[in-house]
């Protein structure tokens, strides 16, 4: 909130904003709002760890129990992704960057 105030990039980790992206700090804003709200990892990976209730792991456990659900009629893809049941939030994470 405080960034979207003053444009104070250093507040987000971030290099003070250019002269294009100081007219561009609301939408700045709202970008590190809307990936804050999936998973804080998606701001600063090696700064925050997995969660049990951020949005990504909470889709990721709804598309594992789904491919498990249907995994004895072979349903290997679900919405044109191969699922890798590796880590299922970290595979989310990735592909949503």
């Amino acid at each position: 909130m405080e960034f979207a105030k003053n444009g104070d990039a250093t507040l987000l980790g971030r290099a003070p904003l250019s002269e294009s992206e100081e007219k561009a700090k609301m939408l700045i804003a709202t970008d590190y709002a809307r990936k804050m709200s999936l998973d804080l990892r998606m701001i600063d990976e090696n700064g925050y760890s997995d969660h049990i209730d951020n949005k990504a792991s909470h889709c990721a456990k709804l598309l594992n129990d789904y491919y498990q659900k249907y995994d004895a009629q072979k349903v290997r893809s679900l919405c044109s992704l191969t699922w890798v049941l590796t880590s299922p939030a970290e595979t989310l994470i990735s592909i949503l960057r």
